[in-house]
């Protein structure tokens, strides 16, 4: 996609959203503070917290560029997004979840390769849960990113950008921002984006190095995996209607893949779904070999009677 260029470095904006975050937003905020390349300005985003979060956030507004919105009613991550894109002028945009942690180089490393590289700069990252050591993000649930001609086919198979990933203002407003819906779409919210700033020609670019730490507690990741599942399903039916005809193939294979992984999960239940499942280790790739190491694992009656369904075993 193309980006108009200035003779000046592009100024960079942070994007910041926060639900019932007091406990962990001003680590956030800390690690914006402390970034090697200051962010010109940052938008908060509160999506009406009754926690004090809101609280704790004004007590930054002295130490930052920081404006923060409150939302009156919660609204959502996509709309919170873009309430906060809504006041941001900047020609570049970081997006940051309030529970995670920025590394101190992190906007310095994305913004020199957004220079050289433009599109998504996704950055590489590391779960964290405080208190114990840092561990890979990307080996465990999504691989690196492939090379630039095949990127968005296998976007279409999985997500493997980042949230905290920088872009362009222009390319964010040449796809309208995130697509709000109703709730159950913020799942994809951020794929959803993805795919978009794809089909319309932007490539992604990691980060060389991990820049940044995914917050590991007990609201931050899906437990519901059907649900996910699900929404990840009505996500490809939705991007049918942008993504260029020769991946209808794709997509099909695609909505396929997680109809018969929600298949497995729902012939699971009952049977040491939760041993099982961890058993399997990450999503991704086709759902055969995930149901063939769930046959090896704990539940071989289970994976088979699927596999043999299918006509696969």
């Amino acid at each position: 996609m193309p980006n108009p260029r200035t003779e000046f470095s592009p100024t960079l904006g942070v994007i910041i959203t926060t639900y019932q975050a007091a406990a962990y937003v001003d680590q956030a905020l800390a690690s914006v503070a402390g970034q090697t390349r200051p962010a010109d300005r940052i938008v908060l985003v509160d999506d009406a917290s009754t926690d004090g979060t809101v609280e704790r956030v004004r007590g930054w507004q002295r130490h930052l560029p920081l404006e923060l919105v409150v939302q009156p009613v919660n609204g959502g991550v996509a709309r919170a997004r873009n309430a906060g894109l809504a006041r941001l002028d900047t020609d570049t945009v970081a997006i940051l979840d309030g529970d995670d942690v920025l590394l101190p180089d992190h906007l310095q490393v994305l913004g020199d390769l957004h220079e050289v590289h433009g599109g998504v700069i996704s950055p590489m990252a590391m779960f964290w849960t405080p208190g114990q050591a840092p561990r890979p993000y990307q080996r465990r649930l999504r691989g690196f990113v492939p090379p630039k001609d095949d990127q968005l086919r296998r976007l279409v198979h999985r997500n493997f950008v980042f949230v905290a990933s920088l872009m362009s203002r222009f390319d964010i407003d040449a796809v309208g921002g995130f697509t709000e819906g109703n709730r159950n779409q913020d799942t994809t919210a951020d794929w959803d984006l993805w795919l978009r700033l794809a089909a319309k020609g932007a490539h992604v670019t990691q980060g060389p190095f991990p820049t940044v730490l995914y917050r590991v507690h007990a609201g931050s990741m899906a437990s519901d995996s059907g649900a996910l599942l699900r929404a990840e399903i009505q996500q490809l039916e939705r991007a049918r209607q942008f993504l260029p005809e020769h991946l209808e193939q794709t997509v099909t294979e695609a909505i396929g893949n997680r109809r018969a992984e929600l298949e497995l999960l729902e012939e699971c239940q009952g049977s040491r779904l939760d041993q099982a499942w961890r058993a399997v280790g990450p999503r991704g790739g086709d759902w055969r070999n995930r149901a063939r190491a769930l046959a090896g694992a704990t539940v071989p009656a289970v994976a088979g009677k699927v596999l043999r369904r299918r006509g696969c075993w």
